[in-house]
């Protein structure tokens, strides 16, 4: 209890303590014997500026209660509480009823802190929430909420379910099954949904329902949330269309086409694959593929595909599938690793494709390329053998023609120192000295002729059979190589020559100096005699290679002849050079040997080109 102080001018200033029971004085921190008969703002001094003091005096003056609840820190406390003041006038004195709030008041503070990261937290990730009075009809939606259905913030109607026009016709009967279900069980009842918004799109929801009762056990209440999945709703279309037309594409190949998870396991694979096989499609899972695989690759296979696993990377094999036939066919087996950003794989996709057909053929040449090089050592050996016996009978014939002429020449030299008849010595002269020589002169050019024959055609024969050893060749140093070769016949010539550098090649050094030894003498043997001779030797990298060529300026070959000076056997007629006309046959053979190709230009009278192409670096053929 408090009387007021007044001044002189009748204005309260201050309160005298009447009485004060336990309670207040535990609030106040105060002895409540000491304080009685003192004034208020000497045993509390900081009652002067707050709000209680004002209200005191408010209700002093009136006559009327009041009530006040604010935060306050007296000088005995050691911290601000809360408290809530019911002041009552009693005749000229005034009654304070004091409650300390301060629980209450933090526990106000903290939930509302709590509502306000909610609903931060429902404004940031856009989740709607509503609560439903089924008494009362009344519905609450919060801002999301109404967002999400294409509202704008308090356009959504409070009563009467409202909500439930919003619903999309194909899914009214669902969603009320699950507001039902959620009643009856007391349970959260998850669901997806789609709402029609006002302007008369459709967009997906998804969400829970959580249904209350009242005492009685009838529903009461249901609350719940909802976020938009309309994107998420594409995305899953758009993939399910993705997959479909990927399985339509991947059925419609002869290839067989499957996928895996990051294990391995096989979850998918097209039709093609059983049709070939024996194993059937399950109904769902995953799919045992090794009993498909011939036994005697079985185990190869799986442990390649572990390794794969292990790696990440690209799976490779040939393997034998066992058809629903029983026959085994050959398929070359491929798979790839699709990854995330951090390079973990997440799926495989797989082929296989028949390649029995192609087995076969590999087979196949694999035999007749050792049937072939058993055949060429044959014919190499029959070679030999040819070359050896056709050669020993000229080797007689030129040496007993030998031992013939030295006779004669011995018979001459006895029938000069004895005399003789007249008519018998010139019979005698005419044989030694004439008819002999003569003879033997052609049986040494026959002999020579046909030994230069069966030189040219072992020679020719090898060029086809010899095999090639490739390398990279600097054609500088080997053209320099042929040229110091023959230089003799260049000097007799009086020739100009030119080598302007040139690329290497890949190619058999020996072969392709057997090619370039061949056409620069030729270039020498026919030069025009009219005029000094110019020889010159080129060469230019190009798209697949390397080309080469040699230019003369000499008597040129006829048009009527280019098509014919590779042909074995086959001369210029203008200027035969005493050979077979095995040369450019032979050079035709040891260029295609190296998987190169040879042709000329020319015009008579003027220039002669020939052109060599050969490979830069082994090709695809030789690697294999």
């Amino acid at each position: 209890m408090l009387r007021p102080i007044r001044d002189e001018q009748g204005r309260i200033v201050d309160f005298l303590w009447l009485y004060e029971n336990a309670a207040m004085a535990r609030l106040n921190g105060t002895d409540s014997e000491a304080v009685v008969g003192r004034r208020l703002l000497e045993t509390l001094p900081s009652h002067a500026d707050s709000p209680f003091q004002q209200l005191y005096v408010e209700v002093a003056e009136s006559g009327e209660p009041g009530v006040l609840e604010a935060p306050f820190k007296a000088e005995t406390m050691t911290q601000e509480k809360w408290f809530r003041l019911a002041v009552v006038p009693i005749g000229q004195d005034i009654a304070v009823l004091a409650q300390d709030t301060t629980e209450r008041k933090n526990a106000e503070a903290a939930l509302r802190q709590s509502e306000e990261r909610l609903r931060l937290t429902y404004k940031a990730a856009k989740i709607g929430a509503f609560d439903s009075n089924l008494l009362t009809d009344v519905d609450i939606w919060t801002p999301e909420l109404e967002a999400l259905h294409g509202l704008a913030p308090g356009e959504l109607h409070p009563k009467n379910f409202e909500w439930e026009k919003l619903v999309h016709p194909d899914d009214h009967e669902a969603i009320m099954q699950w507001v039902d279900r959620s009643c009856s069980t007391g349970e959260p009842v998850p669901g997806e949904w789609r709402v029609v918004w006002p302007n008369g799109s459709v967009h997906w929801l998804s969400g829970t329902f959580q249904g209350f009762r009242d005492e009685s056990g009838s529903p009461a209440r249901i609350i719940g949330i909802a976020m938009d999945i309309t994107e998420r709703k594409r995305m899953e279309e758009a993939l399910r269309q993705s997959e479909s037309s990927f399985r339509d594409l991947a059925n419609s190949m002869p290839q067989i086409v499957w996928t895996s998870h990051p294990d391995g396991h096989v979850d998918y694979f097209n039709s093609t694959w059983f049709e070939l096989t024996h194993v059937e499609a399950p109904a769902a899972g995953i799919i045992n593929w090794l009993p498909a695989v011939h036994p005697d690759d079985a185990e190869r296979v799986k442990n390649l595909r572990i390794e794969s696993l292990a790696s990440g990377r690209p799976f490779y094999a040939e393997v034998r599938l066992i058809t629903r036939s029983g026959e085994a066919r050959w398929h070359v087996a491929r798979a790839v690793p699709v990854k995330d950003e951090q390079g973990r794989v997440i799926r495989w996709y797989g082929t296989a494709t028949d390649i029995h057909e192609l087995k076969q053929a590999q087979e196949t040449l694999a035999q007749l390329k050792a049937n072939l090089e058993s055949k060429n050592k044959e014919m190499e050996s029959i070679i030999g053998i040819v070359s050896h016996d056709l050669r020993a009978p000229l080797v007689n014939i030129q040496g007993f023609s030998h031992e013939i002429q030295m006779d004669c020449r011995v018979l001459d030299e006895a029938l000069s120192k004895v005399s003789i008849a007249e008519d018998l010595e010139r019979q005698m002269e005419k044989i030694l000295r004439r008819k002999i020589p003569e003879s033997l002169h052609y049986i040494q050019a026959s002999s020579d002729a046909m030994n230069h024959l069966v030189r040219t055609l072992v020679e020719v024969s090898r060029a086809g059979l010899a095999p090639t050893k490739p390398e990279v060749i600097d054609m500088n140093e080997l053209i320099h190589g042929v040229l110091e070769s023959i230089k003799i016949k260049f000097k007799e010539a009086d020739v100009e020559y030119d080598i302007i550098a040139l690329p290497d090649c890949f190619a058999d050094r020996t072969q392709i100096t057997q090619v370039f030894t061949n056409l620069l003498d030729n270039a020498v043997k026919y030069l025009d005699p009219f005029r000094r001779g110019q020889i010159c030797v080129e060469g230019t990298l190009q798209a697949g290679g390397v080309l080469y060529w040699v230019s003369d300026n000499g008597i040129g070959i006829p048009p009527e002849q280019l098509d014919k000076i590779f042909e074995p056997y086959y001369q210029l007629k203008e200027k035969a050079s005493g050979g077979i006309g095995m040369g450019l046959a032979t050079v035709k053979k040891l260029v295609e040997r190296n998987e190169g190709k040879i042709w000329v230009v020319s015009e008579k009278g003027q220039y002669s080109i020939f052109y060599v192409a050969l490979p830069a670096e082994p090709s695809q053929t030789r690697k294999s």
